[in-house]
């Protein structure tokens, strides 16, 4: 078997010889890991490529990673672990690309530029929101892979001459392998098998899942947005008013021990309600009842929901005497929950008994306690246990003492269990859509509600088992079935990882099952854990020192808050009292501030003139007052009035009208044919 050898610059090299050991092992989840040991001297270093055919006949190419070389008495040996060469897009970074509302092909073309890569087969459905923020390429083509739900395939081409590797492509392909074969391959474990190493999941099996999606945004009394994130979304309001989904089955077997709880199944009872047209679902004694004994409103009493509520009474004319439902198909020996509400004078109340399809001596009814009333609305509940062998019942109300109404009434079956579903959460933060949601929660539950499990043996091996691994390929489905669980574990299983001894193919070593997570995956990934733990230990002391440093100076300032708190309380109440006042100001200055601004622009532009009118006014003041002195005078000695013109020196008044009259201290004088009569008073 050839083994052609590059350097890092895809410049040809001696091809490798003298192998004495070949193993590729390649996983569905993109793991391809090249050993090879060989004899000999040999000058191939880290970086250099190999380049060989699988045994399906494809190109393969991997990446020297660790060479080693050691001398054994008179021979050297060669090792060389190598990783696929997908390996080298870890190499190359991104500072920053965005993705919006693009295709699995478009991410993986934008994650691929400024590299020799190109992009292969990308299956795929719909369009995501991707970003690729400070990560390499290979972490960027993992989150396609991971969002979409596909899996990563590398192929290569080569010159004729087998010189060089021409072409790099990279798929994302949704399964690899045989998904649609009529006769898959089967394998059935079971205590017998020898040589076969089973490994079950570290993680446990989850029956009942809780999923959330993206945060609510956070907003402020007013409803604006305040740039936070609250409450995360559910799908509740569309699944039943639950938030998690839950498969009952999985729950009886893999659920946990706890006490007895009681849940409701749907309601059986057709019109329950009463609104049905002409009480559809029951039968009314009298029969003429429905006319009248169906009510919307009876004096102050409405129904209980809806718009129909049944009245029940010894008045045959107004009252139906009883109500008896159509038969409810039902299991036998299972018990029943019978609610309805009532609504009568305390003291009233009616007989309600269960008929079932059943002869039993002396009788196969079911006597319920009648409903206490109070005066209002009062809900009554019930349960019964029916016959082994019943497989229908009828509900009667009857009997009534009084006038009471009857309305909402329900039956359900009831089952109670002491085994808990082991609960778990789905969270995908950057889904906004409850019904997906919904749906990514279901698929996730599928897959989390049974236990994964993987079995690994040589090709020999699995042969005797009796499972068909010719041509077997990695990611081909498998059927599985697992006698050693109780009950026996029955699953779809696929081909997960193929260890391929490329120079004895009958040495392979084929791991089958459902994906899952090995003890020492989980393992390490607390060790990871633990790691950063330490490496933030640094940071955390250097805290811990700052906080040792600035305590007292914290300290004053909290005991400065506490002595000024009541002074700031103050004047926290200040404000409270003065805002309205100050946000009336505020009001009034917006309000004006226009005409105001307006008077002073006019202000601005007329002051000149006005200052020169002020200066002109000053400047000839004590005239105009003279002026004004002097013309005050002559109006004193001149007066225009309707009887004349009167003439003033002193006391003395001389007019001049129709006549001529002269006043003075002592009198009135008229001036009459030539001379001054006085005028005698007049009383």
């Amino acid at each position: 078997m050839r083994f052609a050898c590059f350097d890092r610059w895809d410049k040809p090299k001696t091809d490798l010889t003298g192998i004495t050991s070949a193993t590729w092992t390649s996983g569905v989840d993109g793991t391809r890991t090249l050993e090879v040991t060989a004899t000999g001297e040999s000058d191939i270093g880290k970086g250099d490529r190999l380049v060989f055919t699988d045994p399906r006949g494809r190109l393969q190419e991997a990446i020297v990673v660790s060479p080693e070389h050691r001398r054994e008495e008179t021979r050297i040996i060669t090792s060389l672990v190598c990783k696929g060469s997908v390996q080298e897009l870890d190499d190359t970074f991104i500072e920053d690309k965005r993705n919006r509302g693009a295709t699995a092909a478009q991410c993986l073309a934008k994650a691929l530029e400024g590299t020799r890569w190109t992009v292969g087969t990308v299956e795929g459905d719909g369009t995501a929101d991707l970003s690729f923020y400070h990560v390499s390429v290979l972490e960027a083509v993992e989150s396609i892979a991971e969002t979409f739900g596909l899996e990563i395939t590398a192929s290569y081409l080569m010159d004729a001459a087998h010189t060089r590797v021409t072409d790099r492509a990279l798929s994302l392909v949704k399964t690899q392998g045989d998904q649609t074969s009529a006769t898959p391959r089967r394998f059935e474990y079971g205590h017998d098998l020898k040589g076969i190493t089973r490994t079950v999941d570290a993680t446990g099996v989850k029956t009942r899942l809780y999923g959330y999606g993206k945060g609510l945004p956070a907003t402020d009394e007013d409803g604006n947005q305040t740039g936070g994130y609250g409450r995360r979304i559910d799908f509740s309001d569309i699944n039943n008013g639950k938030p998690y989904v839950e498969d009952p089955a999985a729950t009886a077997i893999w659920g946990l021990p706890g006490p007895s709880v009681s849940t409701m199944g749907k309601n059986l009872v057709t019109g329950g309600g009463f609104e049905r047209k002409y009480g559809d679902g029951w039968l009314f004694i009298p029969n003429s009842a429905f006319l009248d004994a169906l009510v919307k409103q009876d004096g102050d009493v409405t129904p209980y929901e809806g718009k129909i509520m049944l009245r029940m009474g010894t008045d045959t004319s107004t009252c139906a005497t009883s109500a008896i439902c159509d038969h409810i198909d039902v299991k036998g020996a299972t018990e029943y929950q019978l609610t309805l509400w009532t609504h009568g004078a305390a003291g009233q109340s009616c007989s309600m008994k269960i008929t079932q399809n059943v002869n039993v001596y002396p009788t196969s009814n079911i006597v319920l306690d009648p409903p206490v009333n109070t005066g209002r609305w009062t809900k009554t509940t019930r349960r019964f246990t029916t016959h082994a062998k019943c497989s229908a019942i009828r509900v009667w109300i009857e009997n009534p003492i009084g006038t009471i109404y009857l309305d909402d009434m329900s039956l359900s079956e009831v089952t109670t269990t002491g085994i808990h579903p082991a609960e778990g959460i789905y969270e995908n933060g950057d889904c906004e859509d409850k019904q997906q949601l919904l749906n990514e929660t279901k698929a996730e539950l599928k897959r989390r509600s049974t236990p994964t499990v993987s079995y690994e043996a040589d090709v020999l091996t699995f042969t005797h088992a009796g499972m068909n691994t010719t041509g077997v390929a990695l990611g081909d489905r498998v059927l599985l079935v697992d006698t050693t669980f109780t009950p026996d574990l029955r699953l779809s299983g696929r081909v997960l990882q193929l260890e391929e001894d490329l120079l004895d193919p009958a040495l392979t070593v084929i791991t089958i099952g459902n994906i899952i997570e090995r003890f020492t995956a989980s393992n390490r990934n607390a060790e990871q854990r633990l790691d950063r733990v330490v490496a933030n230990a640094g940071a955390w002391n250097t805290s811990s020192q700052q906080i040792t440093q600035n305590a007292s100076k914290w300290d004053q300032v909290a005991q400065t808050v506490v002595d000024n708190g009541n002074r700031w309380n103050t004047t926290a109440d200040t404000l409270d009292a003065k805002a309205t006042v100050w946000n009336q100001t505020t009001d009034t200055l917006n309000r004006k501030s226009g005409t105001w601004d307006a008077t002073t622009a006019t202000l601005t532009a007329r002051q000149p003139q006005w200052d020169a009118t002020t200066e002109t006014v000053t400047a000839g003041q004590a005239d105009w007052d003279k002026a004004a002195t002097i013309a005050d005078a002559h109006a004193q000695a001149i007066r225009q009035s309707t009887s004349g013109i009167t003439f003033h020196h002193g006391d003395t008044a001389i007019t001049l009208g129709d006549a001529i009259t002269l006043t003075d201290a002592s009198g009135t004088w008229t001036f009459t044919e030539g001379t001054f009569v006085k005028q005698e008073p007049t009383e």
